[in-house]
């Protein structure tokens, strides 16, 4: 074999690993019902940063070890909550979008099973595309939408406990608790960008 040869092989299989490594895949948004939330007074898209540090997270590795880290505010409309592998920043992009990268940090002892966002009594929830017109003043809303990423994953996004408004049933457009899932874990210069709509309950 000669050089030139040998050269353009090393090139195929560094072009092939690169892509492997890339190639992540988002396999959807899933509704599921559980307990609905109850809330007395009713929806704002007013989000902002502010009310992020309040918001619940729950990370389970690989390990089988639940990490709780927590937001701190970063700048006018960023926070970022750092764990033992991995840092959670979002940005508000605007009254009613949330833009979240969850990126393993390169420690090498962990990966990422899960990450779930809210399930308590926090302000900040998270608002589904249909049905619209949905929960009055939760606007049209809008479902996980991958940006971009890195790593041979999938990946999918679970919305969970409905907002119910008082005594009216809920509509199933906004929901107490999001959850994103990686299949296999989020190891090392992996990522994802997303983008979704997060509204407040007054």
């Amino acid at each position: 074999m000669n050089r030139i040869t040998a050269a353009i092989l090393a090139l195929s299989a560094a072009a092939i690993v690169n892509s492997t490594a890339s190639a992540w895949v988002f396999t959807g948004n899933i509704f599921v019902g559980g307990l609905n939330r109850i809330v007395a007074t009713g929806i704002s898209q007013g989000a902002s940063s502010a009310n992020l540090p309040a918001l619940p997270i729950r990370v389970l590795l690989c390990s089988g070890v639940v990490e709780a880290p927590v937001f701190v505010i970063t700048g006018p409309s960023t926070a970022t909550a750092n764990g033992s592998c991995y840092r959670i920043s979002a940005t508000v992009v605007g009254p009613d979008r949330l833009r979240l990268i969850i990126t393993h940090n390169g420690a090498t002892m962990g990966s990422v099973r899960q990450v779930t966002m809210g399930g308590g009594a926090q302000k900040v929830v998270f608002d589904r595309r249909n049905p619209s017109p949905g929960t009055s003043f939760s606007g049209t809303g809008r479902d996980v939408t991958p940006i971009a990423g890195a790593g041979p994953f999938t990946f999918s996004a679970r919305w969970l406990n409905p907002i119910q408004i008082g005594a009216a049933p809920a509509l199933g457009d906004v929901y107490n608790r999001i959850q994103f899932t990686f299949e296999p874990c989020l190891a090392v210069q992996n990522f994802i960008q997303v983008e979704f709509d997060i509204d407040e309950v007054m």
